[in-house]
């Protein structure tokens, strides 16, 4: 992973293997955090890190279907 500390919604759509309307969604839905970077929405890339921590766990108690 790069040193970046904020990635554009398509960005945050590769590194998660989803569409970038699914990473909207989670933003929408506050399951994933953003940022306002002028007119643009940005995704902290620790968030990122964190949602995929929270999905392991959430697997491990098996909080999924």
């Amino acid at each position: 992973m790069s040193g970046e500390l904020l990635v554009d919604l398509d960005e945050a759509g590769r590194r998660l293997s989803l569409c970038r309307r699914s990473v909207q969604q989670l933003v929408y839905d506050g399951a994933l955090p953003s940022v306002k970077v002028g007119r643009s929405r940005r995704i902290p890339v620790i968030d990122l890190e964190a949602y995929v921590n929270g999905l392991r766990e959430a697997n491990d108690r098996g909080d999924v279907e």
